[in-house]
């Protein structure tokens, strides 16, 4: 399985929570609990689907780069 760096997911972790909270509209949508976890299930979800996304995508672009 491929994950996110740290790095990575700095990058876009804003960027999913900006797209969950619909631009801002429901920052709740986004709450975490002092774990840090989502305190909503299907954005925690979300949220791993996102990060499986973006570390395919990343190795897709690495390979592409690769083959040039």
């Amino acid at each position: 399985m491929m994950t996110l760096s740290d790095k990575a997911k700095k990058i876009e972790r804003p960027i999913f929570e900006r797209w969950m909270s619909d631009n801002g509209q429901w920052p709740e949508a986004v709450e975490k609990d002092y774990k840090g976890n989502y305190k909503l299930l299907s954005v925690s979800s979300a949220w791993t689907v996102w990060q499986a996304r973006a570390a395919m995508s990343a190795e897709i672009l690495k390979e592409y780069d690769d083959t040039l």
